[in-house]
């Protein structure tokens, strides 16, 4: 079952809350079906498309590398990812961008990502090595810096771009169609190197556009309200980046990692536009992008995860780690910065183990992928996102903590989206989960629809988190008090 820059969740570009779901979300197909033509339509009805949301970015005058070539004269032409990352800046002639690959995720596509279909992080080198000097979010030593977040499976693109102008951050969400939405897509058509060309129908948001929305930058980007300074999110900012695809000995999780990504990918396969040959090489680096975030915004992260200390705490209790990781690790270190995320005041923090997944449902996925690729036949592909652990749902957010009552329940899953700090212009903000006694009777019924409710109404959104039964009902006897 499946079911979190960068600047990233993890990992980097973070994002969203809002209403739980089916464990098989995000895509929602079976091996060899279809899923719905657009699935994320409901969320963005109403907002401009294709031409007209160019056309309201572009007006806007901004001046990072982002927004000037997408509104460049004549206008480029972005056909694929590789288009796109030409046109945003991240190429210096033909060479190929700084990159770096991360397994697991606590971002707005955590669902999505595992080390056979990892989260690309595509950004310009910063300009010196990471610092130990504490960044309080003002310096940035990068000036027009660019970083871009994409895995397989999502028909989007989160871009995030510094303007000299202003000294601001902007995040970017570009939204693209295949040739397959016509009828429905397939695994196939999603979770393969045909995702990242022959793209339609370009759409363009910028943060503010989409911030009263499941796709909402903010509350991961700007947790301290809207008056804020952006940031940019690293929470495994220092060695051994537990999560990263990494070929160093030095740190044996990410040499586990990068060896589940080539049983299934090879070591020729193209991946996000990085060439396959690149993967393995130094080129494929968490220590710059960690020089990225240190030299241009916030250190230490937010509820960061102590990535030494948690590594070493899980070998010692469970010695076949990182290769091996059922029966689970267990941290002390972690379990302290995981309950701030179940008592509502941090987004999920990473898991605890090296892996997020199932050993036996990866070597199926494998398997699968290997067969589909060389026969050239991806019609049977299953969904390769599929291969989590069952028993660390909960540790991953996906889940709620066991045992909670319907208060901690919508504390952990719906606070960090739903409270007094984030913007309170927006509908989302009448619901604040901070003061559910003094919540309008009103304000709870809407909200026990919303968690009853199916499609882009439900709360949480089954992109990042589901509730049972059980924990629904829990929940909504809460609201009725």
């Amino acid at each position: 079952m499946r079911r979190v820059l960068v600047l990233f969740g993890i990992s980097a570009f973070a994002a969203g809350c809002v209403g739980g779901g089916s464990p098989d979300a995000p895509g929602g197909t079976s091996p060899g079906g279809t899923e719905a033509i657009d699935p994320d339509a409901d969320v963005f009805a109403g907002l401009p498309r294709g031409a007209d949301s160019l056309k309201a970015l572009c007006a806007r005058n901004h001046g990072d590398l982002v927004a000037r070539g997408l509104c460049a004269s004549p206008a480029p032409a972005v056909g694929s990812l590789s288009d796109l990352q030409h046109a945003v800046g991240l190429f210096a002639g033909n060479q190929p961008p700084q990159f770096a690959l991360t397994g697991h995720s606590s971002s707005l596509v955590s669902r999505s990502v595992s080390a056979i279909n990892p989260r690309a992080i595509i950004f310009t080198a910063p300009s010196q090595g990471p610092t130990t000097q504490q960044n309080d979010g003002s310096f940035v030593g990068d000036p027009g810096f660019v970083a871009m977040g994409f895995v397989r499976g999502e028909q989007f693109v989160e871009l995030v771009a510094h303007d000299p102008q202003v000294d601001e951050l902007h995040f970017y969400l570009v939204r693209f169609t295949q040739a397959c939405n016509g009828a429905g897509c397939t695994n196939g058509d999603l979770l393969t190197p045909a995702i990242e060309k022959d793209w339609h129908d370009l759409t363009v948001y910028e943060d503010t556009d989409i911030k009263n929305t499941i796709f909402d930058c903010q509350h991961c980007h700007q947790p301290d309200g809207p008056s804020s300074r952006k940031l940019l999110r690293m929470q495994e900012r220092r060695a051994p980046w537990t999560h990263w695809l990494r070929n160093n000995l030095n740190e044996p999780g990410g040499v586990s990692l990068l060896a589940d990504f080539q049983k299934m990918h090879g070591t020729d396969e193209d991946y996000a536009g990085i060439p396959g040959n690149l993967i393995a090489t130094p080129r494929s680096d968490p220590l710059v992008l960690e020089a990225l975030v240190d030299n241009n915004s916030l250190s230490p992260q937010p509820n960061e995860f102590v990535g030494a200390r948690i590594e070493n705490e899980v070998d010692h209790s469970a010695p076949s780690q990182p290769s091996v990781n059922d029966p689970v690790g267990a941290s002390a270190t972690w379990d302290q910065i995981h309950q701030r995320a179940v008592a509502g005041l941090a987004i999920p923090v990473p898991y605890h183990d090296v892996k997020v997944t199932d050993a036996s449902k990866v070597a199926s996925m494998t398997t699968a992928y290997r067969q589909a690729i060389s026969s050239g036949s991806h019609a049977s592909l299953p969904d390769i996102r599929d291969v989590f652990l069952d028993q660390g749902l909960s540790d991953l957010g996906f889940q709620p903590e066991p045992g909670l009552d319907g208060a901690g329940i919508l504390v952990e899953m719906c606070q960090r989206c739903h409270n007094g700090t984030l913007d309170q212009s927006i509908s989302r903000a009448r619901f604040d989960v901070t003061n559910l006694s003094t919540l309008s009777r009103g304000a709870k019924d809407n909200a026990i629809a919303r968690l009853r409710a199916g499609g882009a109404k439900l709360m949480p959104p089954a992109r990042f988190g589901s509730l049972s039964a059980q924990e629904i009902d829990a929940a909504v006897a809460e609201l009725m008090k």
